[in-house]
């Protein structure tokens, strides 16, 4: 989001709730990487900057060391190494970053290619967890982003896919919050999401699984307790258009309509043809009872759906 900007770092500070920035270029020429990352306050004091020019195969250990030199720095504990993790091949890495990029783009075209990009990755390296995960989610997503009736196929095949993930790494944190979503959504089984939520922040940080806990504990009247969850989300994810739908229900069930609307907006300027995210906007409209602006929103898109009638 700031790659074309003017480098102001306090202004991405403020917006990030961040008091400390990695900045970091790569280059990589043949099967040569260079990588050159830095630590710096949102001041602008610079606290720690380290060159890595290596083979590109040593990726996940430039990975790993820059990740150890900014907790160095920051007087951290050093992380603790995951036990029997995979690495993928820098093919099936490229690849998997790639989907991650186009499934993040919020377009039917964008998530239909990141779906070919992950079904590669998975052919080259059927062990690959993520990957399953990533190619749930544009199952998951193409869902939302079309806007038509749930088509239980796609979603049926999502669960596959993140029970898959969850054979292969059962401490995956993205995996078990993504089937928290679908048995929460679809099978209204509370207990068992609630146990996915909690193994997902048991992994870690985890900005899916914070936004989905707010869903579940809004749902159940747990109100505080999804405001906190939804915070902590937020923090984790200032600029992400699936936080922001989550943090537009939320408002929606507490009746704050014009803030649920505010961040309903957020996502529908990423998706301006989605007709579900049009269907977040009215719906804020008729809870204040304005019921002719809930009409206005959604109906220039109702000659492609319909499915959806509107008196």
């Amino acid at each position: 989001a700031y790659k074309k900007t003017p480098r102001d770092l306090a202004e991405i500070g403020r917006r990030l709730k961040a008091t400390y920035l990695v900045e970091a270029s790569v280059e990589r020429t043949g099967d040569h990487l260079k990588v050159v990352a830095s630590l710096e306050r949102a001041s602008g004091a610079k606290v720690w900057t380290n060159t890595y020019q290596r083979p590109s195969g040593d990726l996940n250990a430039i990975e790993a060391d820059l990740a150890a030199g900014v907790r160095g720095s920051l007087g951290l504990a050093k992380a603790a190494k995951p036990e029997n993790a995979f690495i993928p091949s820098d093919e099936v890495h490229d690849l998997y970053l790639k989907a991650e990029f186009e499934d993040a783009g919020a377009t039917l075209d964008m998530v239909e290619q990141a779906q070919r990009d992950f079904e590669r990755a998975i052919a080259l390296e059927p062990r690959y967890a993520v990957a399953y995960v990533g190619l749930a989610s544009t199952y998951w997503n193409r869902n939302i982003i079309a806007g038509n009736k749930a088509n239980r196929d796609d979603l049926r095949r999502a669960e596959q896919l993140w029970r898959k993930a969850l054979e292969l790494d059962p401490t995956l944190g993205t995996a078990h919050s993504g089937l928290a979503y679908y048995v929460m959504q679809y099978d209204w089984d509370w207990n068992h999401a609630e146990r996915e939520l909690r193994a997902a922040l048991a992994a870690g940080e985890n900005i899916s699984a914070e936004s989905a806990y707010a869903v579940l504990c809004a749902i159940q009247g747990r109100l505080t307790e999804a405001d906190d969850h939804m915070r902590r989300a937020r923090d984790l994810d200032q600029q992400g258009w699936v936080t922001a739908g989550n943090s537009a229900i939320i408002f929606r069930l507490e009746k704050r309509f014009t803030e649920a609307r505010q961040e309903a907006l957020k996502v529908a300027s990423r998706n301006p043809t989605a007709l579900a995210v049009q269907e977040m906007v009215s719906l804020t409209y008729l809870g204040e009872g304005k019921v002719d602006e809930c009409f206005q929103t959604v109906r220039p898109f109702l000659p492609k759906q319909p499915n959806f009638a509107v008196p």
